[in-house]
């Protein structure tokens, strides 16, 4: 029997039990959503030019989803800053959220203090820490999500949030799609789920396809969310290194850096695999972009070379290929050896910054 389908071999290796919140995950956005509904949120109600999106890590990548979710959809820009500080333009006519799962995130919580004094509008999206003291204390809008999970398995929450949000001042008209895309999570589950033997589950033998090789996540621009996603979780779950680029931009220079499998004995990209990210909701220019890409691909001699397709509109697609992504890295960490859960080293990365900080003991 494959180790991907030996239970005992999964629950030796995933002491945290990464695999049942993975299964879980469809029905965070509804349980979400009932949430948010039971609680008193007060709309600003102000007329936006821009939206920030404040958060590092795995509590940043909602806020990817809803920029490629609504870029086209609305006329009010979306950016996620993930950096120190907030950009210039950021003032009393920008809708900032700051978004830190366990709302002690040092960089939020400084874009946080930023944005009170430029007088934005805020909401937080926290399970706790510092960053709800602070919302309590200076009579923020809270949308709290529940403790006790990995930030980057709580995007279905953090993400509804962040919808919630925009639905509350009237950026978008409903939540609808939101509860489409989950239902459309749920029966993928019933393809790829761990339930489902190898020989039956797409994602389980991509897994084992990819073993032993470096992955280089090729996507569109307009779904960036996807490639950053697919590329973190190899970097958190199978901890490993990974790369991604976009489409069109990739055409005009990465493409011109991709050599034939197996050139020669040492080199790094005799051992890449090309995974390209799919969308039925793809223009005509961006399926013919692809297509060309593989042809291109193909006539260079590389023959590792892969498609992840999303399925349903836009929001359904964006999510259900972040979920196979999700599984794909987790039996990929499977076939490590490796419990995806921990990521130890970022730990005492934070760890060690904070006592180096200015101030600080």
């Amino acid at each position: 029997m494959n180790v991907l389908d030996r239970l005992e071999t999964v629950k030796r290796l995933d002491r945290f039990d990464m695999l049942g919140k993975l299964k879980e995950a469809p029905r965070y956005i509804p349980d979400a959503l009932t949430r948010l509904s039971q609680i008193e949120l007060k709309a600003y109600g102000l007329k936006y030019d821009s939206v920030v999106i404040g958060g590092l890590g795995g509590s940043a990548i909602g806020g990817d989803v809803l920029r490629d979710w609504l870029s086209s959809e609305i006329d009010v820009p979306i950016v996620v800053n993930r950096g120190y500080g907030l950009p210039a333009f950021v003032g009393e006519r920008t809708l900032l959220v700051a978004v830190s799962y366990s709302g002690n995130t040092f960089e939020t919580l400084n874009q946080f203090d930023e944005a009170l004094k430029r007088r934005c509008a805020v909401y937080a999206v926290t399970s706790g820490g510092e960053l709800e003291k602070k919302c309590l204390s200076y009579d923020v809008p809270l949308l709290k999500v529940p403790a006790g999970l990995p930030p980057r398995i709580a995007l279905p929450y953090l993400f509804a949030s962040l919808a919630y949000v925009m639905w509350l001042e009237d950026l978008i008209t409903g939540l609808t799609e939101l509860r489409k895309a989950s239902q459309a999570m749920e029966k993928l589950d019933g393809r790829i789920g761990f339930h489902v033997p190898s020989e039956s589950n797409p994602c389980k033998r991509l897994a084992l396809s990819l073993k032993g090789k470096v992955p280089v996540i090729l996507g569109l621009d307009r779904f960036s969310s996807v490639a950053r996603r697919f590329k973190t979780q190899l970097n958190e779950n199978c901890k490993v290194q990974a790369r991604y680029e976009l489409i069109p931009e990739l055409c005009h220079n990465e493409v011109e850096s991709f050599k034939p499998t197996g050139l020669t004995q040492t080199s790094m990209d005799s051992e890449s695999a090309y995974l390209l990210m799919r969308s039925k909701v793809e223009s005509e220019v961006e399926s013919t972009a692809f297509e060309t890409l593989k042809e291109t691909l193909k006539r260079m001699g590389i023959k590792d070379v892969y498609e992840i397709w999303g399925v349903g509109g836009v929001l359904e697609s964006i999510l259900t290929t972040i979920y196979t992504v999700d599984y794909l890295t987790y039996y990929m960490a499977i076939l490590r050896e490796v419990d995806p859960t921990p990521v130890e080293i970022i730990e005492a990365f934070k760890a060690s910054f904070k006592k180096r900080l200015p101030g600080k003991p």
